[in-house]
């Protein structure tokens, strides 16, 4: 990506849950599992998508 005649990186890092599963049972037992997800993506080194 291009801004002010300077490139820019950027990275996108996804947490990703599905329903229904056995650990969740309500909307935000999967936000929070989406949530759980979304930190190992970015700890895996960002710029990943992790169930």
């Amino acid at each position: 990506m291009i801004s002010e005649g300077r490139s820019i990186h950027i990275t996108v890092s996804i947490g990703v849950a599905e329903f229904p599963q056995s650990k969740v049972e309500t909307a935000e037992d999967l936000l929070d599992a989406a949530d759980r997800a979304l930190y190992r993506a970015k700890e895996a080194g960002r710029n990943m998508v992790c169930a």
